[in-house]
């Protein structure tokens, strides 16, 4: 990997400033519980990652040239305990350490030369 020590410097300090017991959440439809009734789908499946994440208001995201409307935060997400899985706005919601939980609005990986080292979402409540 090119940019090992930049993911593993990512790493590091997402781990220490950020919230590490954040939830990175995806809901996927459950398979049908009764296969006589193939469109009843049954109990959707959730998936947990907890990647060490740093929240950001809308002005300190600002200072850093994220853009982000009145009311969301971005949110900085460190890559490496999520191996091939990729945020998705359509089945992913973060869930806070507060409990609160923030739909991902838009993802942003940075991965120069095909390598991700950090995602940054925009996420509203």
């Amino acid at each position: 990997m090119v940019f090992e020590d930049d993911l593993a410097l990512v790493n590091e300090l997402l781990t220490e400033f950020g919230e590490t017991t954040a939830v990175l959440r995806r809901r996927t439809p459950g398979s049908p519980s009764d296969a006589l009734k193939p469109w009843e789908p049954g109990a959707p499946v959730l998936t947990n990652n907890t990647p060490a994440m740093v929240f950001l208001d809308e002005r300190s995201a600002r200072r850093l040239d994220i853009l982000v409307s009145e009311g969301e935060q971005a949110v900085l997400v460190d890559p490496t305990p999520l191996g091939a899985f990729e945020p998705n706005p359509e089945t992913d919601v973060v869930v806070r350490e507060d409990g609160s939980q923030w739909q991902i609005v838009r993802v942003d990986p940075l991965n120069p030369n095909g390598e991700t080292i950090l995602y940054t979402l925009v996420v509203r409540r």
